[in-house]
């Protein structure tokens, strides 16, 4: 088990570190997509709609780029991500068919600029330039007040009314970016509590006969909804996406990678995600706020785990 567990560690990590590289790639804008069937890679689709189809399946990645605005639609009967997809600043992917939505996620976090020897340096440096600092709302949106950098939070009551920034006491938190509302993680031995963890696959993962569900965590979602949290009662258990849109790369541990100020008692370990990896039923997948990387753990093995809802 723990040779397994390092392996999905260090196959998530190099994974992370490729995603990361590839953050301020600057490809060439693309108006149409290439390729029959699709293969798309080392491009920035900047087209206000852009829709990519294939009669058998595309193929995404690496360092695809949706920028602000833009929409990049996927349909085939099979698309699969090789490497990773960066949508930025309230553009959106759909993929079709069974799985369509749209995404909107946060920025990186990163605010400095590095050379070859150097990090934490001001930006632009003239020698190595479109690193990631100078791109997205980290760069646009630069303020404090109400989250780190480009993020924006709101702290919310018990019975879900906005409270200002300086608030001792909240119990969720809206991201005003993505429009997720989040659970705040307690201390107090209730069905809150940072240290409560599960086994994967209780009510909102996704999926269903696809390897074994455990009903583990279903006491948090259960719980959630009955007391209507925040005023709520649609608590759920995030996907990868909306739960790494929450990481704030400019930390490192022991800290975990997440603006504390409005996330307070955030582990720096591994937190499940609703979504099951489609390449092995024996694991799910998960986001690592330690690292700040996402992997696969299997689903017998015991994480954290924060609800998120769909707002307003």
């Amino acid at each position: 088990m723990k040779n397994l567990i390092k392996q999905k560690m260090k196959w998530c990590r190099l994974e992370s570190l490729m995603m990361l590289a590839g953050l301020a790639t600057q490809g060439v804008a693309a108006e149409i997509c290439s390729g029959a069937p699709g293969d798309l890679h080392d491009e920035t689709y900047s087209a206000a709609q852009t829709t990519c189809t294939s009669s058998t399946r595309i193929d995404v990645g690496p360092n695809v780029i949706v920028v602000s605005g833009a929409w990049l639609s996927l349909y085939a009967p099979v698309v699969t991500f090789s490497g990773p997809v960066r949508v930025q600043d309230r553009a959106h992917l759909n993929v079709a068919p069974h799985y369509s939505g749209s995404v909107v996620l946060n920025d990186t976090g990163i605010v400095t600029c590095s050379d070859a020897g150097s990090n934490g340096l001001p930006c632009p440096v003239a020698a190595y330039p479109h690193q990631d600092a100078e791109y997205g709302r980290d760069k646009t949106h630069y303020d404090n007040a109400d989250g780190h950098a480009g993020f924006s939070f709101t702290k919310l009551a018990a019975d879900g009314n906005p409270l200002l920034a300086t608030a001792a006491s909240w119990s969720c938190v809206r991201d005003n970016v993505t429009g997720l509302i989040w659970e705040v993680k307690t201390s107090d031995g209730g069905i809150h509590d940072k240290a409560n963890t599960y086994r994967w696959g209780g009510k909102t993962a996704q999926g269903s006969g696809y390897g074994v569900y455990y009903p583990d965590w279903n006491t948090l979602v259960d719980g959630s909804n009955t007391e209507q949290l925040c005023g709520f009662s649609d608590w759920r258990v995030p996907t990868r996406a909306e739960l790494q849109s929450l990481v704030s790369y400019d930390r490192l541990a022991p800290d975990a990678v997440i603006d504390e100020n409005y996330f307070p008692n955030t582990v720096n370990t591994h937190y499940w995600t609703a979504q099951p990896n489609a390449v092995d039923p024996s694991t799910a997948s998960e986001v690592d706020f330690g690292m700040g990387f996402f992997g696969g753990f299997p689903r017998n093995v015991t994480l954290l785990l924060r609800l998120v809802r769909s707002g307003p």
